[in-house]
Parts: structure tokens; C-alpha cells; sequence
């Protein structure tokens, strides 16, 4: 006899072996309005009746249902699609958020900072002696990154529960979490993000959220830029003129812009969606900017609202302020700042990157 259900097989394999097993036959034998009934009595909510947080983390799993790509899932009965912007810090990533948050199809957070999730990921399964190296429990743990990727998307994203595209916003390097997902890379002079990089410092609440090589520096600096903060856009004042400061900066730029460059190349070899945008171009013309952001994932510009000072979408800022997070958003500025020494510690660290950019012809400048 043959039974499709290995459930009801006859014999003693079918006999439960522990109060668990019986129990779990019983929960299996209820029909489901007696189930719901049981929850409503004891108190126990279902899943669909549970608060967003606790209980209701299961909601979130919808997002594991990837089909077809793993940056496409189903949830609530709609087709959902993950996007990345990335770029160096201080580079416009906050900027190209606003532009495409401005389509109702479209709800982008940051930051997320999946890169370190993904570090974890890389050095959980790169060892040989590890088993998690082995091919088939490396593609499990490939799958569980990629469903907290998903997951994690899709719970920040329930503000705007319309949004069908949804997005992480996150300076980091350019690397693929889930393959094929669009990509928009912006890319900052880094002179000028060396310049924004410092104020961003200067206005940090405590030393402790600053580089623990700087922070007797940090120390010294944040009480007098909050006692005088005027004095701060002087040449010659703040992290910009410390070297040990703006060496390991530079550093990080440079590798930042060497590693995208050469993440490009292989992302459209792949055939990944991919938008490059250069921050003084971006300056120059928003308007093409915006197209090619609504372009990249295949929306009506139309749709979406225009561009503003209120929505932060415009080049520049309103305040002007050097105590604002939203302090200038310009092109250029750091010639104001730069005197010989930071131009030569800037080519010793990231000139190479500067040329290969197209910031400079060459070394000379």
C-alpha cells in the first residue's frame, strides 16, 4: 500500500513518541476557526492580528519570498523591488535620497550599513577549515544575509506602505548584496568632501563619536567650535589641519573611489543596473540628474513631486550654516581651506584616485 501522507503510514513509526509529537498531531488535526478561537479565548494573538513590533516580526518575513532576482519579493500581495545608493561619506548620498524619495513609488532609508553584516558573512565562510565554507552550507548562510537584507528593507520601509521600490542609503563601497539589484554610485571631489568632513566633525555632540586616533584632538576642538563656530570657516582651524586627521581621511576617500571604480567595470559586465553620478555634474544640471535617477528604475517622473528647497532636492542649501548638518552642498570650496601642506598630503594619499576620477590631469595641480 502506498499513502502520500507519511503522517498516517501504519505501524509502529506511526505511533507519537513523546508528548510534543502528540501534541503537534493534535494542533495539525484542529481546524483553523477553532484554532483562532483557542488564541481569541487565551488571549494569544494571531499573526495577523499582532503589533508590528514582537509578534508581528513574522509580517517581515514575506520578504525571504524573493522570485525571479533576490532584490524582487512578494509581501501583502504586492511585487517589491531593493535598491542600494552608495558613495564615500559626504559625497551627496543624502542628496540623490531626497530626489528619488520624492516618487511614490519609491521609499528610501539610511543608514543601513549592511557592508558590515556582509564582512561578518565574508569571514564566516572564507576560511576552508570553517563548514561554513563547504558549498552547501555556504549558499544557506548566502541566503539568510540576503533575508535580513530583504527583511530589514522591508520593515523600515512600512511608512510609505505604497512604495513598491524600495531603498538603503549608505556611504560605503559599492558591493552587490543582492545580485542584479539597481545601483546609483556618487562620486565627490574629495577635496571638497575633506572640507565637509570636517565641519561634519566639528558638529559631533562628543568626542567619543569621532576617531579614537583624533579624540584628544576632538577634545580640544568641539568646545571651542561650539563657543565660536565662525571662527571655524578661517583657513588654518578645525580637524582639516591636524595631519594624522586628514592623512587617514584622504586614505579613505582614495581607496573608496580606486575600489568603485573597479566595481563598476564588473557590476555592468554582470548586467547590474547601475547609475554613476558625479556630485559638480549632478550641481550643474538636477534636472538631468533626476531623469536618470526615475530612468534607472524604469518610473514616471512625472509622477513625482518637483524639486525644492523644502524637500532638500535642490543644489545648495538654504542655511548655509556652519553648524548644520545641511551646511553648503557646493563645488570647489576647498580651495578656501587648502594650503600647501594639505595639497601635499592629499596627493601622497588619494592622488591617484583624484587623476583616475578625472578631478585632475595629472599630478600637477
Amino acid at each position: 500500500m502506498v499513502v502520500s501522507d507519511p503522517q498516517a503510514q501504519p505501524g509502529p513509526s506511526n505511533t507519537p513518541r513523546s508528548g510534543a509529537e502528540w501534541l503537534a498531531r493534535v494542533k495539525r488535526a484542529t481546524p483553523t476557526p477553532i484554532k483562532a478561537a483557542i488564541k481569541r479565548a487565551t488571549g494569544e494573538r494571531t499573526e495577523a492580528e499582532a503589533p508590528a513590533a514582537g509578534g508581528g516580526r513574522r509580517r517581515y518575513r514575506q520578504a525571504d519570498a524573493w522570485t525571479g532576482d533576490r532584490f524582487t519579493f512578494q509581501a501583502d500581495g504586492r511585487t517589491h523591488r531593493c535598491f542600494f545608493i552608495t558613495g564615500c561619506y559626504k559625497s551627496g548620498t543624502n542628496w540623490v535620497q531626497n530626489i528619488l524619495n520624492l516618487h511614490p513609488m519609491v521609499n528610501c532609508k539610511g543608514e543601513f550599513h549592511f557592508e558590515a553584516l556582509w564582512r561578518g558573512y565574508e569571514s564566516f565562510t572564507a576560511q576552508p577549515w570553517f563548514l561554513a565554507s563547504r558549498p552547501r552550507l555556504k549558499e544557506i548562510a548566502t541566503d539568510s544575509v540576503q533575508d535580513i537584507v530583504r527583511r530589514m528593507m522591508y520593515a523600515k520601509t512600512r511608512d510609505k506602505p505604497g512604495a513598491l521600490w524600495l531603498g538603503d542609503r549608505t556611504p560605503r563601497k559599492m558591493v552587490e548584496l543582492l545580485p542584479g539589484a539597481p545601483m546609483v554610485n556618487i562620486r565627490r571631489d574629495g577635496r571638497d568632501v575633506m572640507v565637509s568632513w570636517n565641519f561634519h566633525h566639528l558638529r559631533v555632540k562628543s568626542a567619543d563619536r569621532v576617531w579614537e586616533g583624533v579624540r584628544p584632538l576632538a577634545e580640544r576642538l568641539l568646545p571651542e567650535f561650539r563657543a565660536d563656530p565662525a571662527s571655524f570657516e578661517k583657513r588654518g582651524k578645525g580637524f582639516l589641519y591636524d595631519e594624522t586627521w586628514f592623512r587617514a581621511h584622504a586614505r579613505i576617500w582614495g581607496e573608496n573611489v580606486l575600489h568603485d571604480l573597479e566595481a563598476a567595470r564588473r557590476l555592468r559586465e554582470r548586467g547590474t543596473p547601475l547609475l554613476e553620478l558625479e556630485y559638480a555634474r549632478m550641481h550643474a544640471d538636477v534636472v538631468r540628474a533626476r531623469a536618470d535617477l526615475f530612468g534607472l528604475l524604469g518610473l514616471n517622473e512625472g509622477d513625482a513631486a518637483p524639486l525644492s528647497t523644502e524637500s532638500r532636492t535642490l543644489p545648495g542649501f538654504r542655511e548655509g550654516a556652519v553648524t548644520s548638518f545641511y551646511r553648503k552642498g557646493t563645488t570647489g570650496e576647498w580651495r578656501e581651506y587648502f594650503d600647501e601642506r594639505l595639497v601635499r598630503w592629499f596627493k601622497e594619499e588619494a592622488g591617484e584616485a583624484l587623476v583616475r576620477a578625472g578631478y585632475e590631469a595629472s599630478g600637477d595641480w
